[in-house]
């Protein structure tokens, strides 16, 4: 909210001009800049709801500013700025109608006479939003991800699974073959003239977005796979009609995050119970890897592909039930 306009900075950061910013309008950016040029940079939430004419900079700005995370710069979360945020609007709307009307405190005179700093308020102690929260909030005002990316966690995976970047496809020839993966951030299901169910989904990675298409048969056998910000690997081929490019999917498999395992520790006793969890396994099927630890050796054994699983917590609570309470790590570093 202390930068002037969009630009790269000196700290190696990108700067973002307030007009990037969607419920902000003309009116509050240049109220904002001409109070910023005029008392230079905003020190904190209260600071700059004592500073700025309340009338064009709203409540609903301020709300903007927040979540987008142009207050970064005051060293409070966004959790917190949006949690203190009515009182600061409360406590600094009453000081400015009562230097409107002339009616300031003695506190407020021997303030403004020693140059002493403002009473400041204490924000909530609130835990910040989920990382997935606030990348949703920068992509919904600003258009973009700034601090980080929804698929940060999947970057291993994707790229050892993957063919092309979806930013790669328009390079490619119809009716290719392609492994893509991405998050899924649009969906919709349609029923044929022959009432069978078909499906269509939005697939985004770092480099763009793709149509992708499940006719009926792929839908009978993958449909469930399509839900809201699911990551996804498709495996499929090109398809343009009418200069429209759309990948016509084959299959669908769920990707785990890079650090994502199921590690479960047995001694010798309980080898008999190996069967059992195989069977286990076989309920929850999913993209995270199976590990196997016997007591008291360091080799650590990769179970086949066949018996990965979802992580589930009613999956890790029947393993614990099998093996013990202390028997399941859900890291590679054994014991986290």
């Amino acid at each position: 909210i202390s930068r002037a306009k969009f630009a790269a900075t000196t700290e190696g950061k990108i700067a973002f001009g307030l007009s990037a910013v969607k419920n902000v309008g003309i009116a509050a950016i240049e109220a904002i800049i001409r109070e910023r040029e005029a008392g230079g940079q905003f020190e904190s939430l209260l600071d700059f709801c004592r500073r700025i004419d309340l009338r064009v900079v709203n409540k609903r700005v301020l709300e903007s500013l927040i979540k987008c995370g142009a207050f970064a710069g005051t060293h409070a979360n966004r959790a917190q700025l949006l949690a203190g945020l009515d009182t600061c609007l409360e406590k600094a709307a009453a000081e400015q109608k009562s230097r409107q009307n002339g009616q300031m405190s003695m506190f407020d005179l021997l303030s403004v006479a020693d140059s002493a700093p403002a009473i400041e308020v204490e924000l909530p102690d609130v835990p910040e939003f989920a990382p997935e929260e606030l990348l949703a909030m920068e992509k919904e005002l600003l258009g973009m991800y700034v601090s980080g990316h929804p698929l940060d966690q999947y970057r291993r995976a994707l790229a050892a699974q993957t063919s092309s970047d979806i930013g790669a496809l328009a390079d490619l020839e119809n009716g290719q073959k392609i492994v893509i993966g991405g998050r899924i951030v649009e969906s919709k299901q349609i029923v044929t003239k022959t009432g069978k169910p078909m499906m269509f989904f939005t697939l985004e990675d770092y480099t763009g977005s793709a149509e992708v298409v499940l006719f009926p048969e792929a839908t009978s056998k993958h449909g469930s796979q399509v839900q809201l910000d699911r990551i996804l690997v498709v495996e499929g081929k090109i398809n343009y009609r009418d200069e429209r490019l759309t990948v016509i999917a084959d299959s669908l498999v769920r990707v785990a995050p890079d650090d994502a395992a199921l590690v479960v520790r047995f001694n010798n006793d309980l080898l008999d119970r190996l069967g059992y969890l195989k069977v286990l396994l076989a309920r929850f099927p999913g993209p995270i890897p199976v590990y196997l630890c016997r007591d008291g050796s360091q080799q650590i054994v990769l179970a086949d592909k066949k018996f990965w699983c979802d992580g589930s917590v009613q999956l890790v609570d029947e393993v614990k039930n099998l093996f013990g309470e202390a028997s399941v790590s859900t890291s590679l570093a054994l014991g986290e």
